[in-house]
Order: structure tokens, then sequence, then C-alpha cells
């Protein structure tokens, strides 16, 4: 397992077959490859969330407001709400 720190408060965790992405944002400069991420987490409370439409529809129901991305499908890694 790696963890790998970016600029701001962004990490990532790789294990080699998946990637956790921990708050990116715009002060944040990713790498290129960002094959097999399969979550992304953003900890800021202010923070537009796009995601698959069933979690918009999950999130919407807790009144947390997100934009479904079209065509969007969750992981087998995925955790619902």
């Amino acid at each position: 397992m790696k963890l790998t720190k970016y600029e701001h408060a962004c990490l990532i965790i790789d294990n080699d077959q998946s990637r956790l992405i921990i708050d990116p944002g715009c002060f944040t400069k990713l790498p290129s490859d960002l094959k097999h991420v399969e979550q992304i987490i953003v900890t800021s409370p202010d923070a537009v969330l796009y995601t698959t439409k069933a979690a918009t529809e999950q999130l919407a129901d807790s009144g947390i407001d997100s934009t479904a991305i079209e065509g969007a499908k969750p992981s087998k890694h995925m955790v619902s709400c």
C-alpha cells in the first residue's frame, strides 16, 4: 500500500489494484494517470459533489446536494449511504 500527499490537503492511497483520493481540490495538481480510482472522498462541507444518479438520490434523501454524472456507474468497492 502506498500513501502519497499532494498539494493542499489531498492524499491518494494506492494498493496497486485501486486508488482512493481524499480531498482533491483546486489547489491540487493530480497526476495525469488516474486509472483505477475507485472512490473520491471530500471532507469539505461546502464541496460540490458529482456522483452516480443512484447516489445523488440517496444523498438528496439526507438533504445533501449533488450532481449526477450521466453514465457514471458505481464500482464494486463503493459503499452506499
